[in-house]
């Protein structure tokens, strides 16, 4: 009997070591200059900016909106009209994919439609955590179908708030975060983002439009590395206005958008939403958040429940409505933009330092990342960026203070309408932390790769 008991233990032992052997493998650590993906996205990139030219010209302004407030507790699922039998919140694991509950305050998807010259930019913000990479496909589908425009116009980010619709994720960890997964709410979303788009290409008039900046630096923190860590506290604006009378303001902020805890069952905008409601009381007519570079950015807050999210998005909102009265407004700008495709090395889902998931596993695990790109635009004297992650406060910070010395104001976003997880600078690769560890996906090199070409795009538009 013992015999036949060490038996079994050795054959599981066998078991286990030849598991482990097929889904471990060790962390392949590579200067990312010297990679195949590095050298073809930048040969992409220079021929790209060899052929790129600055337009100047009158501007037009037009704007779109569309509710992304599910309708839940329906007999059936009918994307048409947004009805679902249920839905579940998108943003933390502990809701263990649960359904909403009902709806604390409305989601949108808002449009803003620039025109000049002969060039026209998409610039949009969803009540949303991430815009999911195969809406943004669709969505780039129907612009082209619809509209002759294509992914190329589309300025995109969510809010990030983590109380707005899930199940848009087929893949494991994918639907720990955003619930089992639905294909009629991605059919929904795309339907709904598109409508705004086609709204605000339709509604062009002419109109003027500014940038500003102001410091929100009590309203921010280093999540990742405490006050050894740098925060970048500028709240940047634009404004817009048609000739005719209707005010846009957009507004971005680094602040996770994370006021409301995992407890919260209802759909709801966050501090992002608040905002927009502050500023649209003010007499704006659409203010749009696009979520910034919110890795490793966390807001600092006061009070329980809601009275958290209402604290600093009213707050923020205060302070802004001071700071757009200084916007100057010009009714013929420069603008020159770009977005480019990016190549990326396969998934490197680390289990420790030295350590990672075999390829095929992680890709059975982890969401599809989807045609990934990087955004770089010159409007006028404001140097806009928008990054496919939780792209990093402290980067951001960089590009802020080398595009500031060049006499430019800068926003930079996150969540672009594809996603890779977390983008931090390099020497935080190997902390051990959710951000540098489970949400970094691409290997020790990723993040320098990003960060470098992001910088890269911005220097070059600036000179146009």
């Amino acid at each position: 009997m013992a015999k036949k008991i060490r038996k079994i233990f050795t054959l599981l032992i066998l078991v286990i070591l030849g598991l482990l052997l097929f889904s471990i493998r060790t962390v392949r650590h590579h200067h990312f200059q010297d990679e195949s993906y590095y050298k073809q996205t930048q040969q992409r990139l220079d021929d790209m900016l060899e052929k790129l030219q600055a337009v100047h010209g009158k501007v037009e302004i037009g704007i779109g909106k569309s509710s992304i407030t599910p309708r839940i507790n329906a007999d059936r699922d009918d994307p048409s009209n947004g009805s679902f039998v249920e839905i579940p919140l998108a943003g933390y694991g502990d809701r263990k994919g649960k359904p909403a509950t009902g709806v604390h305050d409305s989601l949108y998807v808002k449009v803003m439609a620039l025109k000049v010259d002969s060039e026209i930019m998409i610039l949009a913000g969803a009540d949303i955590l991430i815009i999911p990479p195969q809406v943004t496909t669709k969505v780039g589908e129907m612009m082209k179908e619809q509209l002759g425009l294509d992914r190329h116009n589309l300025y995109i980010a969510a809010t990030h708030t983590h109380s707005g619709p899930g199940a848009w994720s087929d893949k494991k960890v994918g639907e720990m975060f955003s619930g089992k997964y639905n294909h009629n709410v991605e059919t929904w979303l795309s339907q709904q983002i598109f409508k705004a788009v086609q709204q605000a290409v339709n509604n062009l008039k002419p109109g003027s439009i500014g940038s500003g900046t102001f410091d929100a630096n009590d309203y921010i923190r280093n999540r990742l590395t405490g006050k050894e860590g740098n925060v970048n506290p500028a709240f940047t604006l634009i404004k817009a206005e048609q000739e005719e009378g209707l005010k846009i303001v957009i507004g971005s902020f680094d602040a996770h958008t994370t006021t409301l805890s995992g407890k919260n069952m209802e759909f709801s905008g966050d501090y992002a939403g608040y905002w927009q409601r502050k500023i649209e009381s003010y007499g704006y007519d659409m203010a749009i958040f696009m979520a910034g570079a919110m890795g490793s950015q966390s807001g600092m807050s006061k009070g329980e429940g809601f009275e958290r999210p209402k604290y600093i998005g009213e707050a923020l909102a205060d302070s802004a409505v001071v700071h757009l009265g200084d916007i100057l407004l010009k009714d013929s700008i420069k603008l020159v933009h770009i977005t480019l495709p990016l190549d990326i090395p396969s998934l490197s889902v680390r289990v420790s330092n030295t350590l990672r998931l075999n390829r095929w596993l992680a890709g059975w695990l982890f969401p599809g990342v989807g045609d990934v790109h990087m955004q770089a635009a010159k409007i006028d004297d404001l140097m806009l960026a928008t990054t496919p992650a939780d792209f990093s406060g402290e980067t951001a910070l960089l590009y802020k203070n080398a595009m500031s010395k060049k006499g430019y104001k800068s926003m930079i976003t996150g969540f672009n309408g594809s996603y890779v997880g977390y983008v931090l600078p390099a020497d935080y690769y190997f902390k051990n932390s959710y951000e540098s560890r489970l949400m970094n996906w691409f290997g020790p090199g990723f993040n320098s790769y990003v960060n470098y070409t992001g910088a890269k795009m911005l220097d070059r538009v600036s000179d146009l």
